[in-house]
């Protein structure tokens, strides 16, 4: 129960992420990247450069946190995050 009240909490996250950059005049299509960042997040993990391309990214800008988001930072970001995970796991590992 407590996975699907996270994953609700994430799509409002999102929706809320992608009605800003529409009100910024970002066109998203939200049910496709909403499709993308559910696999992104899945484990069956996707790299921010296969999300980008899958979104066809080019020339928009999500906003993530209030901050504009390009491609760039979303590669970046999903690299960071992959590294923190190992960095977990093989601390988890070490105990």
């Amino acid at each position: 129960m407590g996975t699907q009240s996270s994953a609700l909490h994430k799509q409002t996250w999102i929706s809320s992420r992608i009605e800003a950059a529409g009100a910024q005049g970002v066109s998203i299509d939200q049910e496709k990247f909403l499709a993308e960042f559910c696999i992104a997040n899945s484990s069956t993990r996707k790299t921010g450069l296969e999300i980008i391309k899958n979104l066809e990214f080019t020339g928009k800008i999500v906003l993530r946190g209030g901050d504009l988001f390009t491609p760039e930072l979303f590669r970046e970001y999903s690299i960071k995050e992959k590294d923190a995970a190992i960095q977990e796991q093989l601390n988890s590992e070490e105990k």
